[in-house]
């Protein structure tokens, strides 16, 4: 009975745990820095700190043909699938990506946004091209992300850089979420990984049985 009331006590102590929320921050000007505070625990993230390297031991090596080279998942990935079955995989890829990050928004607070981006681009016609990207891109992206997290103190500039020589980017960011959405939003997307990967099977499988029937 007392292995019992420990084995509770240690749930109970990690369920607590994973409902004290994090904390991430990241902000980039010249460099990305990015750092994750728990409770009173602080990780940096980037940039990493540089390890000194370890003295190897000098040791003769026979010479041995190169390898040769092995072909890529890309494209073993499109040999087996098929260009339109590749295309339809990394098209419910990307749904199932959006649709676990919209997830993980709901439950997290972005605290603060701020972004600046200042597009360059050869000439004039150019730069005004890609303002009018950056901005296509941009913009949705931030609206998404603000509405969904209710995210109230944000601040978002994508200027043409008629002046400047090339574009920049900086910007800050602050999110804080609970562990336990964190854990959920990343089971969801396994699941529905693996349940995509198994309907891809069996759509494979059954056009094979109809090639073999024909």
């Amino acid at each position: 009975m007392t292995v019992l009331w420990i084995i509770l006590g240690v749930f109970a102590f990690l369920f607590l745990l994973l409902l004290c929320p994090i904390t991430l921050t990241v902000s980039y000007e010249t460099q990305l820095e990015a750092k994750l505070r728990f409770l009173f625990i602080s990780y940096q993230l980037a940039p990493k700190k540089e390890k000194k390297p370890k003295k190897k031991k000098k040791v003769k090596k026979q010479q041995k043909e190169p390898p040769a080279p092995k072909e890529s998942k890309l494209k073993q990935l499109i040999k087996e699938r098929g260009f339109d079955g590749f295309l339809r995989l990394m098209k419910e890829l990307a749904h199932l990506l959006i649709g676990a990050a919209k997830d993980f928004l709901r439950h997290a607070r972005v605290k603060e946004l701020n972004l600046y981006l200042s597009a360059v681009g050869e000439d004039a016609a150019d730069t005004a091209l890609k303002y009018g990207y950056a901005c296509s891109v941009v913009y949705p992206v931030v609206s998404m992300v603000t509405a969904v997290s209710n995210c109230k103190s944000y601040r978002v500039s994508v200027v043409p850089g008629f002046q400047e020589k090339e574009s920049r980017v900086s910007g800050y960011l602050k999110i804080r979420f609970g562990p336990i959405y964190l854990v959920a939003a990343g089971l969801k997307a396994i699941y529905k990984y693996f349940k995509l990967v198994l309907n891809q099977k069996k759509t494979e499988t059954l056009k094979v049985d109809q090639g073999i029937a024909n």
